[in-house]
C-alpha cells in the first residue's frame, strides 16, 4: 500500500496507516466519512476525505489498489484526497510530512468520536444531516 501511494510522486511524501478506533467504528456503524467531514469545518477546512475503501483482506494487493483508487491517485502521483477510511481495518493518510499526515488522521478520528458519542447518527431536528449510507466505494 505504501509503495503504491509513493511510486509516482514527483516529491517526497509520507504515507501513514493506523487502525484508528473511532474511524473504524464509524465506518462499521455505516457513517459516511465524506458526509460528516462536510458538516464539521474543523476537518473540511484542512483535510480532504475520500471515499471509504470496502472491506478487503489486510496486506492484500486488493487493499493497496483500492486505497489508491479511493485517494484518487493520478498518473503523475497527485492525489485528490488526503485520507481514506478502510472498512473494518483502519485509515490511510498521505501528506508531505508525517506530522501533517497524522493531523489528517487525528481530525477525522476526533470527528468520528463526536458523531458516535452524540448518538445522533442520521437525524437532527427532524432532517437528515449525517448520511449513514456509504458513498460509492472504490
Amino acid at each position: 500500500m505504501h509503495w503504491n501511494l509513493q511510486r509516482d510522486s514527483k516529491r517526497t511524501r509520507t504515507v501513514v496507516h493506523i487502525h484508528a478506533t473511532h474511524v473504524v467504528a464509524a465506518i462499521y456503524a455505516g457513517i459516511n466519512l465524506q458526509a460528516i467531514s462536510v458538516e464539521f469545518r474543523e476537518i473540511s477546512r484542512y483535510t480532504r476525505v475520500g471515499r471509504t475503501v470496502p472491506p478487503l483482506p489486510a496486506l492484500s494487493r486488493e487493499l493497496a489498489n483500492a486505497t489508491a483508487d479511493c485517494l484518487e491517485v493520478e498518473k503523475d502521483g497527485t492525489l485528490a484526497f488526503d485520507i481514506v477510511g478502510q472498512s473494518n481495518h483502519g485509515v490511510c493518510a498521505v501528506a508531505m510530512d508525517p506530522w501533517v499526515a497524522y493531523e489528517h488522521i487525528e481530525r477525522l478520528d476526533h470527528i468520528c468520536e463526536i458523531v458516535l458519542k452524540s448518538g445522533v447518527g442520521t437525524r437532527r431536528g427532524g432532517r437528515q444531516t449525517i448520511s449513514t449510507a456509504q458513498s460509492k466505494t472504490c
